[in-house]
């Protein structure tokens, strides 16, 4: 997971999360879960859907974005927004 800090650079949100999922089931369980976690009258929007290998979950100050690795990789929101500061967060086994 690769967290950019879009608040230096973009005025519409403060952090893109982007995230891989291994396969279309895993995605839409993690788009899923995130919606149940977090409080819905934060919620803005949502776009895509996990058949189409991706989803974006829009909560104002961060847009959370899930991609199945080849779409994560046409995309390339890293090299779109480098001018960010980006974390890279790993995951725990």
């Amino acid at each position: 997971m690769v967290v950019l800090k879009l608040s230096r650079v973009a005025t519409f949100t403060d952090y893109f999360i982007i995230c891989t999922a291994d396969s279309t089931p895993q995605l839409k369980a993690i788009a899923e879960e995130v919606a149940l976690r977090l409080p819905r009258k934060h919620h803005l929007g949502k776009e895509g859907f996990p058949d189409s290998s991706w989803v974006l979950l829009d909560y104002g100050d961060f847009i959370l974005h899930i991609f199945l690795p080849e779409t994560r990789k046409f995309y390339g929101l890293e090299r779109i927004w480098a001018d960010a500061p980006s974390e890279t967060i790993k995951s725990e086994p």
